[in-house]
């Protein structure tokens, strides 16, 4: 009992952990053998035409986005070869799926598609996550500085998740307003505790992740 309530008081604390200029709020709605719902809202430092354009480097998204060791948009060829390549291995799977990593097909100021294979690093004892997402980019709002990118579970060894980013300008000059809501289902063997650590710590840096790329 008193293990449990040590590791909510500490969880409690990272949704409030100073970034750079980031100011980050999260909520949890957490729910056995269910997927939860993440949402969080901040801003950060940058204009949102740079945390956009950052946003959609899934190629280079292991640089700089927490927990991910590798991320790349990947052909509809190579997603059948992860279908059936006879493991859910994530260590596998991204030596397979490598030969089909191609650049993203962006149609910029407007709408446009494609599918993402991703390797996450997931506290032992856990092994590594590994999903492809279905993205979902919309920039026709591009003149008002104002992007969405929104995503859904294709394949993985999690069994939930659909979200989405929206980068819009804050009132204050220089700075973007973010939101992010993500419902995932990390899967049956995912401890309360780690997917909590995901929603309260992971989250809040990829907040800052994303200021410290706009900003160079």
């Amino acid at each position: 009992m008193k293990r449990s309530l040590i590791i909510v008081a500490l969880l409690s604390l990272l949704t409030n952990l100073p970034l750079l200029g980031a100011e980050v709020r999260v909520t949890h709605e957490y729910k056995k053998g269910e997927p939860s719902l993440v949402h969080a809202v901040g801003t950060i430092q940058g204009q949102p035409d740079d945390v956009w354009e950052q946003m959609i480097r899934f190629n280079h998204y292991a640089s700089f986005m927490p927990r991910v060791i590798d991320c790349f948009f990947i052909t509809q060829e190579g997603i059948t070869v992860i279908q059936n390549a006879g493991t859910r291995n994530a260590s596998r799977l991204r030596s397979l799926a490598q030969p089909f990593k191609v650049e993203g097909n962006r149609k910029k100021g407007g709408l446009w598609s494609g599918f993402v294979f991703m390797v996450i690093d997931t506290p032992f004892p856990v092994e590594n996550r590994w999903y492809v997402l279905k993205v979902e980019q919309d920039e026709t709002k591009a003149a008002s500085h104002t992007f969405k990118r929104c995503w859904s579970l294709v394949d993985g060894n999690i069994e939930a998740a659909q979200g989405c980013w929206q980068v819009q300008p804050d009132t204050k000059e220089g700075q973007s307003l973010l939101t992010y809501q993500d419902h995932v289902n990390p899967g049956k063997k995912i401890p309360e505790w780690i997917a909590r650590l995901g929603a309260t710590k992971t989250v809040p840096e990829m907040f800052e992740s994303l200021e410290k790329v706009a900003k160079k």
